[in-house]
């Protein structure tokens, strides 16, 4: 398969938490693979996130504006800003 995106992502498999403002409740997630325009993540079965959203990942603690690009089961690919 031909890799499409610009900047490759790494694999992480770290622990985030997704918010959708104005809500304080946070959704436990696992970023599995990164980069700094985008992420793929797995959330629980059974869980739909709304087009946009926000993403903590727990490592660093920076809070990224995620936009949904793409949806299979339970993994979600997500772009920054």
């Amino acid at each position: 398969m031909e890799e499409r995106r610009r900047y490759p992502r790494i694999t992480i498999n770290e622990p985030g938490k997704i918010t959708i403002p104005p809500s304080p409740i946070a959704v436990d997630c696992t970023i599995l693979d990164f980069s700094p325009k985008g992420a793929r993540l797995e959330v629980a079965i059974g869980l739909e996130f709304p087009d946009r959203f926000n993403l903590r990942l727990d490592s660093d603690g920076i809070t990224r504006e995620c936009r949904v690009v793409w949806r299979r089961e339970n993994r979600l690919g997500v772009e920054f800003g």
